[in-house]
Order: C-alpha cells, then structure tokens, then sequence
C-alpha cells in the first residue's frame, strides 16, 4: 500500500520490490547504501514515486553495464583414459 503526502505518492520496499522484480532484501540493502533515493516515514523506508522514476531513466541504470561472462570449463587434457 503507498502513502500520499502533500500530492505525491510514496512507495514501500515492497512496492518497488513488485515493481522492480527483485527481492524486498535487495531493495532494503539498495536504500540503505543511498542506491535509490529514499526517507525514512514513520521509521520505514519509503521512495517517492517520482524519484524512482527519475532513478530508473538515469543514464546510469540504462543496461549499460558490463555483464560478467560466464567462464567455460575446458575438457581434461589427454582424454578419458
């Protein structure tokens, strides 16, 4: 459930956790390290709606980040036997 303060619509960690299609933790540990812009109401972590909008469209979360690429296991020298 969201919360409105002032006309705008703030989110909880579950909300962007829905929204975002990653875990409530990985939320959590994401407004912790200032990842995603957020405040604390009532002492629970809540993210403007506007604000993760923002967030989402900057150049730094566009996908262009390097993906790690999976080593191959090369086959044992000399064959089986």
């Amino acid at each position: 459930m969201s919360l409105k303060v002032f006309g705008s619509k703030y989110l909880r960690i579950e909300d962007v956790s829905s929204l975002l299609k990653i875990s409530a933790r990985a939320v959590g540990d994401m407004l912790r390290a200032g990842d995603i812009p957020a405040r604390k109401i009532g002492g629970k972590w809540h993210v403007s709606q506007i604000n993760l909008i923002k967030w989402l469209e900057s150049p730094e979360n566009q996908g262009n980040r390097k993906k790690k690429k999976k080593k191959r296991k090369k086959p044992p020298k000399g064959g089986p036997f």
